[in-house]
């Protein structure tokens, strides 16, 4: 960031590299933005994402000098049958749940599109990053399933196992919530696992999973939040999810 407030890289980059670095998304997003002609270099429109820029070079986005993007971070209650990929039969995309007023805002983390409950977002790629890679994170999820659980099939689970094709499961703490003749609801905390991981352990034991709801990443709890609503997290919350991987 220069004394002008502009945003320009300390060496030569990328043109799409120096916008997703300015928090206007993966690169993906800003290459598209500079093939359609929304960026100027020294005043003439450049369609190149790998054109070099440095702090020589007067950047402009929609005729607007190139700044650093106002920084957010936030939790979203990703509601069922919203898809995390803009092309899907549904039509119904998660971005349209974004705020319009926040440019370049990526999910955290690799997301199927059956996933519900808490997502992470932010325009600092850096800081999804970290909070992807962070296996110190405790991640909870809430799963209804056909049947009934017993407890010889919770301590084969807390036992640990290995799902074919995934790897070793082994949770931190598993617990029935509620049960009938019919369904039971199950709390699962892991490290590191997510969503697919949590769906294949309960469908290896013959139980069919009909809801699976994240409900809880670190210091971070879905609480109260209604599907499709969407909250900013607070300084503490970042930091702490944002934590470097400690050293074993």
């Amino acid at each position: 960031r220069c004394v002008d407030g502009s945003w320009r890289p300390s060496r030569p980059e990328g043109l799409a590299r120096v916008l997703a670095k300015a928090g206007y998304g993966a690169r993906p997003r800003t290459e598209a933005m500079v093939r359609a002609g929304r960026v100027t270099v020294d005043g003439a429109v450049e369609h190149d994402p790998g054109r070099p820029v440095d702090r020589s070079n007067e950047v402009r986005l929609d005729g607007e000098i190139l700044r650093e993007a106002i920084r957010r971070y936030l939790l979203l209650h990703k509601p069922a049958g919203v898809a995390c990929r803009r092309r899907h039969p549904t039509g119904r995309w998660i971005g349209d749940l974004m705020p319009a007023d926040s440019p370049g805002l990526e999910l955290v983390g690799r997301i199927d599109d059956r996933s519900r409950g808490l997502l992470l977002l932010s325009n600092d790629l850096d800081w999804n990053t970290r909070v992807a890679q962070n296996q110190q994170l405790e991640r909870r999820y809430e799963v209804v399933v056909s049947g009934v659980v017993s407890n010889v099939e919770l301590d084969v689970v807390r036992a640990g196992l290995t799902i074919p094709g995934m790897g070793p499961f082994r949770p931190r703490r598993l617990s029935i919530l509620s049960t009938d003749a019919e369904l039971t609801r199950v709390a699962v905390a892991v490290h590191g696992g997510h969503h697919r991981q949590v769906r294949a352990v309960f469908t290896m034991l013959r139980h069919e999973v009909l809801s699976s709801v994240s409900v809880g990443l670190g210091p971070v709890d879905l609480d109260r939040l209604q599907p499709g609503a969407i909250r900013d997290l607070t300084p503490n919350e970042i930091r702490q999810l944002g934590e470097p991987r400690r050293r074993e």
